[in-house]
């Protein structure tokens, strides 16, 4: 990894726009929203009550149709991190897998850090580039070795159906893939990325029906697993789009966490 003072301004898909988050070139309305909320159950409490956290998110196409970007939200300031994460991802064709876009903005407001961090992950062919600032701090860059068939995921849940469809058929069902490194909100290397070997299988004999917001969705179950994800962890997609229905697991203290769609509004349903 090099790390360098900023030798030009990043070239992005709109290159006369460097704002952090621009989407002066997308429409205003939406094609698609929704929203995951995060419940929580521990032994003190068996059922699964409401964390105050959740993920809004919204698809937006460019204004020539040349492309489109999805904004994502992440709202933990009522959780005692209280801390809002959002994450811009940016693609150049209609239709593109969601687990491949060219670039990504993220923003985050950390209270408990007492810092603002913004980053740009521009993915070229060969190179992932960052570039993070801190407050008011100087500009840094960073490049890593890229593969362009890496997926990547950018943090928010609206992203991980897509992207657990996607492994799922590959080789084996492994894959590495990139995703920003939120766990320390105190670490000199929040937001930069890590490189993470997952593995997603379809549990071909689970299917059943879901109800989001009072429709019956029908769903195919995968697991996913990596990171904070076993085997006890259940991914429940929308068999007609692979959209993230809910999914539940089990952290290291031995808390349940649940995250369900609620809000889902689309152009195709």
């Amino acid at each position: 990894m090099l790390e360098s003072a900023i030798d030009s301004p990043p070239t992005i898909i709109d290159p006369n726009d460097k704002t952090i988050g621009s989407m002066s070139d997308h429409k205003d309305a939406a094609k698609e929203y929704g929203c995951y909320h995060y419940l929580r159950s521990d032994e003190s409490k068996p059922h699964y009550v409401q964390t105050g956290i959740t993920e809004s998110f919204s698809i937006h196409d460019r204004l020539d149709y040349s492309g489109f970007c999805i904004k994502s939200t992440r709202d933990a300031s009522q959780h005692f991190s209280q801390a809002q994460i959002t994450t811009w991802a940016y693609y150049s064709k209609l239709g593109e897998s969601f687990a491949k876009p060219k670039q990504v903005d993220l923003l985050a407001d950390l209270p408990q850090a007492e810092s603002v961090i913004s980053c740009r992950y521009y993915l070229r062919s060969n190179q992932l580039r960052v570039y993070r600032k801190v407050n008011s701090e100087t500009l840094k860059v960073f490049d890593y070795p890229y593969r362009g068939e890496l997926p990547i995921l950018p943090l928010m849940r609206c992203f991980l159906g897509p992207l657990i469809y996607l492994m799922s058929k590959s080789e084996r069902g492994t894959s590495e893939m990139i995703v920003p490194d939120i766990r320390d909100p105190a670490s000199s290397e929040f937001a930069l990325p890590l490189f993470e070997k997952r593995n997603a299988q379809i549990l071909p004999q689970r299917k059943k029906k879901i109800m989001i917001d009072s429709q019956d969705r029908c769903a195919q179950a995968y697991s996913f697993l990596g990171g904070n994800y076993d085997h006890n962890s259940i991914f429940w997609l929308d068999r007609s789009n692979q959209l993230l229905l809910c999914y539940d697991y089990k952290a290291p203290n031995g808390e349940k966490w649940r995250t369900w769609l609620k809000n889902h509004r689309s152009e195709s349903i």
